[in-house]
């Protein structure tokens, strides 16, 4: 096996090339982020990174760590604005100053392999989609490098950008407070979307199969969830895996929803 070959398997694609493209001076730094109570694969992870690519410099801050070409620190990172630019996301709102009652636009960059397999390289939310161009030359960037490594292009077939709009959750309030209103396809998905993104896998499983949207009680159950989670009193305490109470609110998580599960399943014939 070539050393290439040993060094795209030892990493992955996504955090090879990543890690590739900030070498190149085509991102001042590339950000993993840890959501889990146990940093041990991620300090592995960057290890490994820091084997293959030696030039490249590591910064931990909180459940943010960076690989950059010149050392970072608190202060280079201290805000989600400075983040941002340093992953070249450009956006013409700030972040805090983001809406997101209201439709926004999520930015995938997408990378196509030979194989057929697809990933996200990277992605991030602007308010509008005023920043096409300088997305679209990011992109434009990635292609460039890949395609002038000769290992690289000989696997990745080609990076583009996929801008998504995203309808807010909240837009499904007053749909769901309207007993008249009949639910369609895009209606449905984007509440089983939401749930899907607030709650763990194996909860979502157990509650999306005793949905009947046609039912008021159900809908009452989906607008008290909807509207509480806008509202959630545990946002004090998040990335829940700085918390230290993690293991315990999942379990007060799952308590939650099997409660949730029985009310709907008790209230199927309403």
């Amino acid at each position: 096996m070539s050393s290439f070959k040993s060094d795209f398997k030892l990493l992955g694609a996504e955090h090879y090339i990543n890690s590739f493209l900030v070498t190149k001076n085509v991102r001042p730094a590339y950000l993993i982020q840890n959501f889990l109570q146990d940093d041990k694969h991620i300090k592995k992870d960057i290890k490994n990174i820091l084997s293959v690519f030696p030039e490249l410099k590591s910064f931990s801050c909180l459940e943010n760590h960076f690989l950059s070409k010149n050392k970072l620190n608190v202060d280079d990172v201290d805000t989600h604005d400075k983040i941002g630019k340093l992953l070249r996301f450009d956006c013409p709102t700030k972040f805090n100053d983001l809406d997101r009652n209201i439709p926004y636009i999520l930015y995938n960059i997408m990378t196509i392999m030979k194989n057929k397999k697809r990933f996200i390289l990277t992605c991030y939310i602007c308010q509008n989609d005023s920043k096409t161009t300088s997305a679209e030359k990011l992109v434009k960037d990635i292609n460039y490098a890949i395609q002038n490594n000769d290992n690289l292009k000989t696997i990745v077939k080609d990076v583009r950008l996929e801008m998504t709009p995203v309808q807010p959750v909240l837009s499904i309030v007053h749909k769901l407070e309207d007993w008249s209103h009949e639910f369609t396809q895009e209606d449905k998905h984007l509440i089983e979307n939401a749930l899907y993104n607030l709650m763990q896998e194996h909860n979502y499983t157990k509650i999306i199969n005793n949905i009947d949207y046609e039912n008021p009680v159900h809908r009452g159950i989906l607008l008290c969830y909807i509207t509480e989670h806008e509202h959630d009193v545990m946002t004090p305490l998040y990335p829940l895996q700085s918390s230290g109470y993690m293991d315990e609110i999942f379990k007060i998580e799952d308590k939650k929803f099997q409660l949730m599960q029985e009310i709907l399943c008790y209230t199927k014939n309403y």
